[in-house]
């Protein structure tokens, strides 16, 4: 029997994410009440240790999920159609912050800006060329930011056309307004098209 006062979440520990889940989005879950965890084929009664082993074994699976791109430990939120189908964005959202409320594992896999703009928002967020989750994108941004001569620049802007183009950035291709190009691509590429994403996980 469930102890009164917790929210039941019964896991296998193979794939904790998926009855993590479903145990979040039951009408039924508290945000104020801790974890009641069950783990399948398994004995115990949760005094604290269960929660935190399926918090701990949940953000492992978390930092894998597609919604999630760029180098380990570096990670940004990134726009993934089969989640936002799944309505992940809001679940893993809600999930992450129920574990920092409850003095959970932290999720180490972010970037150092990603950190911030979830702390505070957009107003200030300033993303940086590093936090350009696709590597061939984010290569590409780099030529264009390196480049020294004319001759270069227009090298790296044919090998970004496509970027430039879903990015609306073409008014910008000039040598002479390379830096604004090279932010415009970063603003784009790293929130402007993951804001909704973005949003739907501080959505609480």
């Amino acid at each position: 029997m469930k102890e009164e006062g917790k929210n039941p979440i019964n896991v296998d520990r193979e794939d904790v994410l998926d009855g993590g889940c479903r145990g979040f989005q039951r009408d039924s879950f508290h945000p104020w009440k801790p974890l009641d965890v069950r783990f399948s084929c398994e004995d115990g009664i949760d005094e604290g240790g269960l929660s935190r082993e399926f918090m701990r074994l949940a953000l492992k699976e978390i930092s894998n999920l597609p919604m999630f791109g760029g180098q380990d430990n570096y990670k940004i939120i990134t726009l993934d159609y089969s989640c936002v189908n799944r309505n992940m964005y809001y679940v893993i959202g809600f999930m992450i912050a129920y574990f920092i409320v409850h003095r959970g594992p932290l999720p180490r896999f972010f970037s150092v800006q990603m950190y911030s703009l979830l702390a505070d928002g957009f107003a200030d967020f300033v993303p940086e060329l590093e936090d350009i989750a696709d590597y061939e994108v984010q290569e590409q941004v780099k030529a264009l930011r390196d480049a020294t001569s004319i001759e270069a620049f227009e090298k790296a802007v044919k090998n970004s056309e496509d970027t430039i183009s879903v990015a609306g950035c073409f008014s910008l291709v000039s040598f002479g307004k390379r830096t604004a190009l090279v932010e415009a691509l970063i603003q784009f590429t790293v929130v402007d098209k993951n804001k909704g994403a973005i949003e739907k996980c501080l959505e609480l």
